[in-house]
């Protein structure tokens, strides 16, 4: 039926006559330049979702639920046109949707005046979301062995076929003791040929968060810990900068081809995105020099006595040929680019996907450590807060947090379970009640 004509003009209002683009915002109507000649309009209004089967994103769910509605439509330059077209995997459904909310509302807040929110209003409330996601549950023990090999020699070792595959086993090496959320007393102990005679010992967690160097080898178990969960996602370690990365599919005979994975985003049940992907150029359309990456930092923050959060950190990584990293002087500029045009809902939607594909989808993450669990809430911490408001400001979030099923609930209470049902050898409960004697020295004894 294609778009009607006051559907047309209702576009073209609501863009102001502009093009969408934040770094673009060309004016789209062009003056008469001889008296009797009208004035041209060179402005294009653009599906969002694909109009025939076949186009960009026609697959996706269409916003609105009417491919010719206002809701799927946005004004654009003939130029931001095409590249969105072109570049569909890169402008998503939701991106442009976030394009289009925060141009309409830049046009809104500069017909209501300067710092004028319009028509007097009282004060609304808004929920602020975070870059950090709650640990609900907390390895309660670290078991410790006299352990003389050093770490290489003993992941060498490791017997881990003894356990289950869902079990992780993180470790470190400090003061000639192997240090494991693994409860080392158990018949099936992966790391039993790696441990010398002298027995093992078991430390209360949360005496050791209080104890500056044991703190920092607590965390040493979290931070490998992540290592054990991004290597099972598929993600690399970048160890220079603490972060973990995509890297490209490989295909025989043609090298690295873009990555695209397929996660649930803020407002759509499914869609795909490129997490390493080679860019094109937009003036000549050609392929650049360079890859892209999609990157996250993570990190555990004792924030409280008991209370810990794990950190979000959005980021990229920057290639020459889709492993080789870009030399220094290299990176900054384009890392600087990409984080210029990423506003605080574009920002929203990258934590929404990491939050999705670190969790798969699920409601909590859970490290298992056979017999003791980590829970991470799959929900990032909020705020609420009061102020005027900007009319239209407000942005839909509908996937928050996904919901429990029969499996999820079911997982969580067994990682829970099972970790209560640990039960302390005699002499396990000696050490711990001579952890606080022993702090004094400042020795693992």
């Amino acid at each position: 039926m294609g778009v009607s004509p006051a559907t047309n003009r209702l576009v073209w209002v609501k863009s102001a006559g502009l093009c969408a683009m934040p770094e673009c915002r060309q004016p789209l109507v062009e003056a008469a330049t001889v008296a009797g000649d009208p004035a041209a309009a060179v402005g294009e209004v653009a599906h969002i979702a694909a109009q025939s089967p076949g186009g960009p994103r026609y697959q996706g769910p269409v916003p609105g639920g009417d491919r010719d509605g206002i809701a799927n439509l946005m004004l654009l330059c003939a130029h931001h046109h095409e590249i969105v077209d072109t570049q569909y995997r890169t402008y998503t459904i939701e991106r442009l949707l976030g394009i289009k909310d925060e141009h309409e509302r830049w046009v809104r807040e500069r017909l209501t005046g300067d710092g004028e929110c319009g028509e007097e209003q009282g004060e609304v409330h808004e929920v602020v979301h975070s870059t950090l996601l709650p640990v609900v549950h907390m390895p309660r023990y670290v078991y410790g062995a006299p352990c003389s090999l050093d770490e290489t020699n003993v992941k060498a070792r490791i017997r881990s076929e003894r356990v289950d595959k869902s079990v992780m086993l993180p470790f470190i090496v400090r003061e000639k003791k192997l240090l494991t959320f693994f409860p080392l007393t158990r018949a099936d102990n992966p790391f039993a040929d790696v441990l010398d005679a002298g027995g093992v010992q078991c430390f209360e967690a949360s005496v050791w968060w209080r104890d500056k160097d044991r703190s920092r080898w607590y965390v040493s178990l979290l931070n490998r810990s992540l290592n054990k969960l991004t290597g099972r996602r598929g993600l690399h370690l970048d160890k220079d900068h603490s972060r973990y990365y995509f890297e490209p599919d490989r295909h025989q005979g043609r090298g690295p081809i873009a990555r695209i994975v397929t996660y649930r985003p803020m407002n759509q049940a499914s869609t795909d995105k490129s997490v390493a992907w080679r860019p094109t150029s937009k003036q000549s359309g050609e392929l650049k020099n360079f890859w892209i990456h999609l990157a996250v930092g993570l990190r555990f923050h004792h924030i409280s006595t008991d209370a810990w959060m794990l950190s979000v950190r959005p980021e990229h990584r920057f290639t020459t040929d889709g492993f080789t990293p870009l030399v220094p002087k290299g990176v900054g500029r384009k890392s600087t680019r990409q984080k210029a045009h990423m506003y605080n809902y574009d920002l929203l939607g990258e934590l929404q996907f990491w939050k999705e594909y670190l969790s798969g989808g699920d409601p909590r993450i859970i490290f298992e450590f056979g017999g003791q669990s980590l829970i991470v809430d799959a929900r990032f911490a909020t705020a609420e807060v009061a102020w005027p408001g900007v009319p239209g400001d407000a942005r839909p979030y509908a996937n928050v947090a996904a919901e429990d099923d029969l499996f999820t609930s079911a997982a969580y209470h067994r990682a829970v379970e099972d970790e209560s049902e640990v039960e302390l050898e005699p002499w396990e409960i000696e050490d711990m009640l001579a952890i606080e004697v022993d702090d004094a020295t400042g020795d693992l004894t």
